[in-house]
């Protein structure tokens, strides 16, 4: 696998895969904050959407 003609580990890791394992503690730790923050984005998007999904169906409902 390549992106642009990049493999793969060098556009993960510009500074070479973590080979120590305080790096690769960082690493992982960055990983799980990444994890966390797109779950939660996802979340929030949800939630506006089901207000907004709710708000059109009342006024729909709603006498012209």
């Amino acid at each position: 696998m390549s992106d642009g003609g990049r493999p793969i580990d060098a556009t993960h890791f510009p500074n070479g895969i973590p080979a120590s394992e305080p790096d690769l503690a960082r690493t992982v730790e960055l990983y799980k904050l990444m994890v966390a923050s797109s779950e939660s984005l996802v979340a929030r998007r949800q939630g506006v959407n089901t207000f907004f999904l709710t708000i059109t169906a009342r006024s729909s409902r709603l006498p012209a």
